[in-house]
């Protein structure tokens, strides 16, 4: 075993030990006629790098990563973004100890130009009933082709069906060398882009319901690699439309620091990034977005939520 990965092995031991402490700080109360959902980007999961790692490595990360999610309580949804595949989401779920945990569905989104599956997919998992769940990728339009696309799920809950979709939108990376500007703007257009598309399928279903029957509430979570506080994106409307179709986001009014997803770099200041949108649904008690671990570079984040009395 080489020195790398004996270091990796021990961090990943010592952050187990020292999870059951951050535990109890971040518990919440959840009512008996509320749900809840969570989303967490995990950096490429379970590799933890753009490339595959060991095997031993992989399991290591996948197993500190349930216990991570089992201490802050295993919540009813998961969105969960950059995750390899499905095989890698039936082996978070079997260390989750939750045997109602299921997979609703995991993406197989190829890049430009590949033949195989991008490493970076999106994944629902979820205790509820599945009624229908996959995924779709974003549609390009004349010289904007947005990366990836969306994954959906209709659940049962409560004998109602709710929407889910999960995204991970075009990040703002510039090329060096290139037209900062352009570039930027091309970032954007891809963003808003995609919420024009994943706003008209939730045209469609309000329309159309599931096999005839209505979607009672939509939610919308994960990475949207935008924010609505930081003032280069004060001009982009990809959470906006959103809200002026009537969503709420759960984390509104919260500012700074301790509601950043992204927290400050050597490059970047703190930034909120990712979201939890929902519409014909109520918030109960105060949303959570969690202390950044060894596993990512973005914080998770919960929402409890229920339907109006």
């Amino acid at each position: 075993m080489n020195l790398k990965k004996s270091l990796r092995l021990l961090v990943y031991a010592i952050l187990l030990a020292a999870i059951g402490i951050l535990g109890k700080f971040t518990q919440s109360t959840k009512s008996s006629d509320t749900f809840s959902v969570y989303s967490w980007n995990i950096e490429w999961f379970p590799s933890g790098y753009k490339e595959p790692q060991p095997a031993a490595d992989e399991l290591a990360r996948i197993k500190t990563t349930a216990k991570i999610i089992r201490k802050q309580g295993v919540p009813d949804i998961l969105f969960g973004q950059e995750i390899r595949d499905a095989t890698t989401c039936s082996n978070l779920i079997s260390y989750l100890n939750d045997k109602h945990m299921k997979l609703a569905t995991c993406s197989m989104f190829y890049e430009y130009g590949f033949d195989e599956p991008a490493l970076q997919q999106l994944a629902i998992l979820t205790r509820f009933e599945v009624v229908d769940a996959g995924y779709e990728k974003w549609h390009a339009h004349d010289f904007v082709y947005p990366p990836r696309g969306y994954a959906y799920a209709v659940l049962r809950i409560d004998d109602k069906l709710v929407a889910c979709f999960n995204v991970h939108l075009k990040s703002n990376y510039v090329k060096k060398n290139g037209d900062e500007e352009a570039q930027t703007t091309l970032n954007r257009l891809k963003r808003e882009l995609a919420t024009e598309q994943i706003l008209r399928r939730i045209d469609l279903f309000k329309e159309e319901g599931f096999n005839g029957e209505p979607i009672s509430a939509y939610i919308v979570g994960g990475d949207f690699n935008t924010s609505l506080e930081d003032e280069r994106f004060t001009t982009e409307k990809t959470i906006r439309d959103f809200l002026d179709r009537g969503y709420k986001n759960a984390f509104e009014g919260l500012t700074g620091d301790e509601y950043a997803t992204l927290p400050a770099s050597r490059f970047y200041p703190a930034v909120t990034f990712d979201y939890i949108l929902y519409s014909d649904l109520e918030m109960t008690g105060k949303p959570i977005v969690y202390p950044k671990n060894d596993m990512s570079d973005h914080r998770a984040l919960k929402a409890d939520l229920r339907f109006p009395k």
